[in-house]
């Protein structure tokens, strides 16, 4: 089974040829797209605690990502409180934060201006092109699609979370 994302024409806003996990998986061998960083879906700070020390064991970078829609359900506040009290724990790990939009600009543009530097937002072509430019001009990014994850709420998760993080 793939991990949502891949296979629709797009790798999740970072190589626009890519189709396909063995694809990305190629490119990423032959270093066409420099260190992969890995995301981990979490819903809390226990699992944010849990990824990111992973993380740090494996002297690995990870990009913490929200459940689908969190945004709408969760708030831009709640996710920037719970990662950055993460990522104060566990400092020496790189990674982004990333805030799952689903199709809603307003409150796209909400989390933006509360801080979050990274979202995903799979809305229309023309709100995605404002969201860029208002993106860029905070220094933010917005990702098409959300990347391939592994998501802590599942019950095996946790007992492969270094083996996903390290690319096994």
């Amino acid at each position: 089974m793939r991990p949502p994302g891949w296979g629709h024409g797009r790798a999740w806003g970072v190589l626009s040829v890519v189709k396909s996990a063995p694809t990305l998986d190629r490119a990423f061998r032959r270093g066409q797209l420099g260190p992969m960083r890995r995301a981990v879906v979490v819903h809390g700070l226990d699992q944010a605690h849990d990824a990111l020390a992973a993380a740090e064991r494996l002297g690995l970078a990870v990009d913490l990502l929200s459940g689908p829609g969190a945004a709408a359900y969760a708030g831009a506040r709640w996710w920037l409180a719970m990662t950055r009290a993460a990522r104060a724990a566990h400092a020496a790990v790189a990674g982004r934060d990333i805030l799952d939009c689903a199709d809603e600009a307003g409150i796209a543009v909400e989390a933006l201006r509360a801080g979050i530097r990274a979202i995903v937002f799979e809305g229309g072509k023309a709100q995605a092109e404002r969201l860029a430019a208002i993106a860029k001009a905070l220094g933010a990014e917005v990702l098409q699609s959300r990347p391939p994850a592994l998501d802590l709420s599942h019950a095996s998760a946790a007992r492969r979370i270094e083996a996903w993080l390290a690319g096994k």
